[in-house]
Parts: C-alpha cells; structure tokens; sequence
C-alpha cells in the first residue's frame, strides 16, 4: 500500500512520498521508498539522546575493548595513514571515545561528535578528548570547512534522524581528496532477503531508523561530491535476538558465522563499509 502524501513520510533521500508498507515492528513500522528504494522506519517521536544515554550504558558497561577490537583498530588507522595531510580525524558518533582515543594515540588531531550527552562526557572524562555533545544537525557548522582528513562513522547510519544533513555534513568538514568511513546495515544482504522483518536489526525503527544498499549509497554520495573508492559486506545474522532465546547462541550462532564468510565473498553481507572520496572538482 502507498503511504499518504505527508513530510512525516517523506523519503530523505528523493523526498518521494511514495512508499510501500514491509512490515510492522517492535515501537512502529517499516516502509520502502517507491522512487529509490531506501527502506526507513516510521515511529514515534522520542528523545535521542536519552533513547542512546540507556542503549550505549548497556553496551559499554566495562568500558574495555577486546584486544580482538584493539588489533582490527590498530590496522585500520595504519590503512587511514595515507590520507593523513592536515592529520585531523572526525568521529561522528563516537561513544565513550574509544576509537578516538586509539586515533589519539597513533598521532591524529581528533574531534568528536556524540548525540548522547552522557557518552559524550564520559570520553571527555576518560581520555580527555575534545567532542561535541549533541546531533549532527546542530554540531557540524561548528567546526571549520574543509578542515579534516577523514571522517569516521562506524554503525551511525542506521541511528541517524537524517542521512541527507549526514553526507552534507561530510562533504563540507572533509578537506579535498578527504575521505569518509562509515559502516551500515545492508538490505542488499542475504540476511535481510531471508528473514525480513525477523531480522535482527528491524526490530525498533526508532533505533535502527534507516536501512541502506549500495545503490542507495552511491546516491547520497553522488549527491554530495563524495565518490565511493572501496565498497565491501560482511556477516549474516538473520534471527532477532527477542525470538532466539537461549539457544541461539549454541545452535544458531555457528551457522551464521560459516554463512557469513560466503556472503563476504558473495558481496551480500549484512553491514556494508564504504570509504568514500571527496572529489577534487567538488566544493572546497
């Protein structure tokens, strides 16, 4: 069925508001656009930065990082080191500031962006980094144009109120030949085409808000001067945790890890990473 003609309901992507019901979930429902095909959640209206406060408390309750998380961030920032020229790296969503902190430390200038107040004075606590409380939206124009080297933003997309505002964002902090990282849920998966609305990541569309593919990636990139220079996928997980109960972990998990390594090779991972370029003929 078609959505009716409301800016509640309205693609941010190509502000169509043409749209066709998935399914119901957990506080709301989800919908895809019938222009471009990004899949979005319709729910209610709540306080962000309280709704993340309680999610990122219950994930990071030790503060610690396995040293399986130290070593694949050590890699990364040894990859990111061949843009490094003005040596600055924006997180955006950064947490407690554990990424920022291991950039810190490698030599990068960081700054930080936080929607949860909380999480953002626990990094400022912890590792005394300098980040900013508050949505992207209003955080961005605060820092200067064209004044880093890369921009951070892993598992962000799904969270934000408006991806459009994101890229623009990006586009305009990034410094020429700059590049963003972020990493996404994936509908284009083999994850999401087996199990739907049981899906692990569509159970609360006031969480999970958007759900992207390549094609859709490319678009917002295209949009904002950004030129998508590596696309990969990776994992499958299929059964929501609500319904999975206490074997899952025992039976479930295994067969998920030994189809995720195909779906890696077959491109049809459940999250998606891009590293994306912005063009020397864009904006400055």
């Amino acid at each position: 069925m078609n959505s009716g003609d409301s800016s509640a309901t309205k693609c941010d992507l190509c502000q169509s508001t043409q749209s066709s019901f998935l399914f119901a979930a957990q506080d709301g429902h989800y919908v895809r656009c019938g222009n471009c095909g990004l899949i979005y959640g319709i729910a209610g209206k709540n306080n962000l930065s309280g709704l993340y406060d309680g999610l990122l408390e219950s994930k990071q309750k030790t503060g610690k990082r396995s040293e399986r998380w130290l070593d694949k961030t050590a890699i990364r920032l040894r990859f990111l080191n061949k843009w490094k020229s003005t040596g600055k790296l924006l997180e955006i969503g950064c947490g407690w500031g554990d990424f920022l902190n291991a950039a810190s430390r490698e030599g990068w200038k960081t700054t930080g962006i936080e929607i949860s107040g909380a999480a953002a004075q626990k990094a400022r606590d912890l590792y005394g980094l300098e980040v900013l409380a508050g949505p992207v939206e209003t955080e961005a124009h605060k820092l200067p144009a064209g004044d880093f080297d890369v921009v951070w933003a892993a598992n962000l997309l799904e969270h934000l109120t408006s991806p459009a505002i994101f890229f623009r964002a990006v586009q305009q902090l990034l410094r020429r030949g700059g590049v963003l990282f972020a990493s996404t849920l994936n509908y284009d998966s083999w994850a999401f085409r087996m199990s739907a609305s049981q899906w692990q990541y569509c159970s609360r569309p006031q969480v999970h808000r958007f759900i992207f593919g390549p094609d859709t990636l490319n678009k917002y990139c295209g949009e904002n001067h950004l030129k998508i220079v590596r696309l990969k996928t990776f994992g499958f997980r299929f059964v929501s945790k609500r319904k999975g109960g206490k074997w899952l972990k025992f039976l479930i998990r295994p067969a998920e890890n030994l189809i995720g390594s195909a779906a890696h090779l077959a491109g049809k991972g459940h999250r998606i990473e891009i590293l994306a370029e912005k063009r020397s003929d864009g904006p400055p």
